[in-house]
């Protein structure tokens, strides 16, 4: 039974079922096929789905191991297409519209998609490594918890499964002081200077450490809990107090660069060479961390019963018996600013830390792929992301008045730009901007996608200019076409030529020039 598929609403959180009911209402009202394929999903089913492409035949379905997934805890769903009694994934055509706009209904609602599986949508702002520490949303009911409890109950095996709804132990306060009730704005203790010490070790800096929670420190509060997507309220409750220990396991774990794909130089050739010698073969022995090594890291984790996650970090350099190099991403690129996380994190102050720390890596080794090594070209590079993507991330064009007519079908604008290269009805939608420079037109998909050698792959599949890899790569020949007038217009000081270079117009000048001049000033 734990292997079966299970698509009850019942099973599902009362928080995210309401959302997907709300949403299926939505996809129903426009005609859109959409059924919840599922729901919950036994970790037992996890570990089968993980092993698919990795260690039994088949693709590689999912990313999560067992219990690191939303579908364990009820809070995430996969919506397909039901059409003639059968379930469909396709996405060709005139459909991948349909998945387009599943999407932006589930946000709508308060759903979050995954920009790597399509039917994927989850409640947003959890995180699940909160989850596995037993901090759930609120409200959930009996059927919900019951259900998750027999799930944790029937559970032998790596990981260790989460506490019991309902039984979860109180979780340790800061450090070895236990917090009684939430803390916020005129509270005073020991609990608030021990918040405000662990608040500067991760810098976000809470002013005084004298242990009264006054201003500063609720500022500090509000910066951390936007950083991890959480409700910025500028109250420490239980989901930012384990936001909180979750984002120190990881700034210990920062001390040293994660090598992944997209990375590059005398480290991950040093990785690929250990690798080859104990059996894993990661392709060319040539410093690119590419799909190959990937899938190596991969084997490698697997068979020392790591976290297999294909990222090189301290446990599996150590496991290879390697010294995990120091977090200088930048510099590790061999690009000549030193671009840090956390300088990122200062020009994009509401993107999610996590958005940086996955993406940073993909833009600096095309940056340098593409000779774009100085300051001011990397400065224009993260700060038009900054203007397009707010968020760090690839991502497609959202529908609005500039894209769309009041009565007409979503992207209508881009029909028959001819500007654009599009040649009709519908051109305008499968040829909307995407990536982190938000490449929009027929034109540019066929364009770029040749000068990446993919013959006309963009053109076929649009949504791969969401890859992270390729949008990195697109972004740094966009900047290499006009890499001469974009430098006279930054030695000049104007920062607004330099934008209108790139999108034509002034559209993001202020977020563009806010990122540029903070990155700049952190760089000087």
């Amino acid at each position: 039974m734990a292997q079966e598929r299970d698509n009850a609403l019942e099973h599902l959180h009362p928080l995210f079922r309401e959302k997907v009911k709300a949403l299926l209402e939505k996809l129903a009202a426009e005609g859109l096929p959409f059924l919840v394929f599922e729901g919950f999903r036994s970790p037992q089913r996890q570990r089968r789905l993980y092993a698919q492409g990795r260690t039994t035949p088949g693709r590689i379905v999912t990313k999560a191991r067992p219990w690191l997934s939303n579908h364990q805890y009820g809070v995430a769903a996969d919506f397909v297409l039901f059409e003639h009694n059968a379930w469909s994934w396709d996405d060709s055509g005139a459909k991948g519209k349909w998945w387009d706009r599943l999407h932006e209904l589930g946000r709508e609602v308060g759903l979050e998609p995954l920009s790597w599986e399509k039917p994927h949508l989850q409640l947003q702002g959890l995180q699940v490594g909160v989850l596995h520490a037993g901090q759930y949303p609120s409200g959930g009911d009996e059927t919900w918890s019951g259900n998750l409890a027999a799930a944790i109950d029937n559970w032998s095996g790596e990981p260790e499964a989460p506490p019991v709804p309902g039984e979860a132990p109180e979780r340790p306060g800061l450090s070895e002081v236990r917090v009684a009730q939430a803390l916020q704005l005129g509270a005073k203790g020991s609990e608030v200077l021990e918040l405000q010490k662990r608040l500067k070790d991760l810098r976000f800096d809470p002013g005084r450490l004298d242990g009264v929670f006054d201003s500063g420190t609720e500022a500090a509060v509000v910066a951390f809990q936007k950083s991890e997507d959480l409700l910025a309220d500028g109250i420490v409750g239980p989901k930012t107090l384990a936001a909180l220990e979750l984002a120190e396991t990881e700034e210990a774990a920062g001390e040293t660069l994660l090598l992944q794909v997209g990375a590059s130089g005398p480290h991950v050739e040093a990785l690929q060479k250990q690798l080859a010698a104990l059996g894993f073969d990661p392709g060319p022995l040539d410093g690119v961390f590419g799909e190959k090594t990937e899938r190596a890291v991969l084997a490698f984790q697997e068979s020392r019963e790591l976290d297999a996650d294909g990222i090189a970090g301290p446990q599996t350099m150590a496991a290879l018996s390697l010294q995990a190099p120091p977090i200088q991403p930048a510099k590790a690129l061999g690009l000549a600013p030193d671009v840090t996380v956390d300088l990122v994190a200062e020009m994009f102050p509401d993107a999610p830390i996590n958005n940086i720390k996955r993406y940073l890596p993909y833009v600096l080794k095309a940056l340098k792929d593409a000779g774009l090594e100085d300051k001011k070209m990397v400065l224009m590079a993260l700060s038009t992301i900054r203007a397009e993507t707010a968020g760090f991330e690839p991502i497609s064009e959202y529908k609005s008045k500039y894209n769309t007519s009041p009565a007409g079908h979503p992207y209508d604008l881009y029909d028959f730009r001819r500007d654009l290269g599009n040649q009709g009805q519908g051109d305008g939608e499968r040829f909307k901007g995407r990536g982190f420079i938000q490449l929009t037109g027929r034109h540019n998909y066929q364009k770029y996608s040749r000068e990446l050698n993919l013959g006309d792959e963009l053109v076929n599949h649009p949504d791969k200019a969401n890859d992270p890899e390729i949008a990195a790569r697109i972004l740094a020949l966009f900047l290499k076409d006009k890499e001469r007038p974009i430098k006279e217009a930054l030695l000049d000081g104007s920062l607004a030529t330099a934008r209108r270079l790139v999108n034509g117009g002034r559209h993001g000048l202020q977020a563009f020039t806010e990122a540029f001049e903070i990155g700049e000033s952190l760089l000087a």
